[in-house]
């Protein structure tokens, strides 16, 4: 299920931003509790997954829930772009999530999240999209 929060109930205080920056999220965490989760064993193929997210949606940040560097990269969007939607997959919050991770492994060569993509292109990690100049991320996100 899908569904949209504001990015600001996420982030530690001290990153909280101005503005309704929203982001998309298919998580379970985002509209229940882990106990409530829906199990996942026929889950679509990781490989069909992530590469669905990454065609159907301009930016799409692959997180963890708890980690910093993936609140960090989810701020990053909230800040610079807070007219984008940006699809966040949780993977801590998914049955599937380390099938998921495996895969992205794959793909990208790095196992840690947040693994950010931008118009089909793999950004890297968080500290891989902070040492972007803004304007390479700009002309990524503008681009049509």
């Amino acid at each position: 299920m899908s569904v949209f929060f504001r990015v600001h109930r996420s982030l530690p205080s001290a990153t909280k931003l101005r503005g309704p920056a929203y982001f998309l999220s298919d998580s379970a965490l985002s509209s229940r509790s882990f106990s409530q989760r829906q199990t996942l064993k026929n889950a679509v193929d990781p490989k069909e997954f992530v590469e669905n997210k990454i065609n159907a949606h301009k930016i799409v940040v692959f997180s963890a829930t708890h980690c910093p560097h993936s609140q960090a990269t989810k701020g990053y969007f909230a800040e610079n772009y807070p007219t984008e939607t940006v699809e966040v997959v949780e993977l801590d919050a998914r049955d599937d999530g380390p099938q998921i991770r495996d895969y992205l492994s794959q793909k990208t060569g790095a196992r840690t999240v947040p693994r950010t993509f931008i118009r089909g292109r793999s950004i890297g990690g968080n500290s891989d999209l902070q040492q972007m100049p803004k304007e390479a991320v700009r002309a990524l996100v503008e681009s049509a």
